[in-house]
């Protein structure tokens, strides 16, 4: 079941995604205080934040802001930026985050919402 994350999964969602980066890319993890941070920042997108369960439990989650691409020239787009996106660990390369991934990019397409702002 995939679905809009809402506050009550709010630590739930920081504790998945901490433990799903944990060691990964350095020892311990940092990226689930950018989700705590992102949050409450004027670029996060809420309406993009979701969650997939399993069994009652959300065993995955993605989100997405409002970015800038810098093109060197002094030209730049804003755009919408993917991430972080976390799948606990023991559904990892079982297709949860292509679906998560998936599913999000087709709400913005039916919304009509430009990947590049």
């Amino acid at each position: 079941m995939i679905r809009l994350e809402n506050e009550k999964d709010y630590l739930e969602v920081e504790n998945l995604v901490r433990d799903s980066f944990w060691n990964v890319y350095r020892p311990g993890a940092y990226e689930h205080y950018i989700v705590h941070n992102l949050r409450n920042h004027p670029s996060f997108i809420k309406d993009l934040a979701y969650v997939i369960e399993k069994d009652g439990k959300i065993i995955g989650h993605i989100n997405y802001s409002k970015g800038q691409i810098d093109y060197g020239d002094a030209n730049s787009k804003e755009a919408v930026v993917l991430g972080p996106i976390s799948i606990d660990k023991r559904y990892q390369n079982q297709g949860y985050g292509t679906k998560l991934i998936e599913y999000t990019l087709k709400l913005i397409d039916d919304k009509n919402m430009p990947l590049f702002l």
